[in-house]
């Protein structure tokens, strides 16, 4: 019941946010912006990594009325669950981020592309994503 009136809050929560975009339609701000953030990231237990923060930033632009264009890059750094260690996440990507409406709902679809390396140091020795021994 209380996860009902929650959900049912976080919708009205989200239309009074776009609200005040639908009495506006101005031109398209085409300015370079810059988007940062935190996330938690939950692991499978099979990696025998702890879960932990990662980070986010992202470099974009809009290119058209119904399309942004971003460069990312995300990592996290976290420790190791069985013996001393820690491994390191980071990727870089490349998103398109299409709007089918943008002066009157903000609400967008993306479709991206991401590239990157895990690294995993435990017990003295190195292994990348891949599996393979580094050391």
């Amino acid at each position: 019941m209380l996860l009902k009136t929650f959900n049912k809050a976080l919708v009205i929560l989200a239309l009074a946010l776009t609200l005040p975009n639908l009495a506006t339609a101005e031109a398209l701000d085409d300015r370079f912006y810059v988007v940062g953030g935190f996330a938690y990231n939950f692991l499978d237990d099979d990696l025998n990594l702890e879960d932990d923060l990662g980070y986010h930033l992202a470099f974009g632009k809009p290119i058209s009325d119904h399309f942004n264009l971003e460069l990312q890059a995300t990592g996290w750094r976290t420790a190791v669950d069985k013996g001393d260690g820690d491994a390191t996440l980071q990727g870089i990507g490349l998103d398109l981020m299409f709007f089918p409406n943008r002066d009157r709902l903000p609400f967008y679809g993306l479709l991206g592309v991401m590239a990157g390396n895990l690294e995993i140091e435990a017990n003295g020795s190195k292994q990348d994503n891949d599996g393979e021994l580094v050391d």
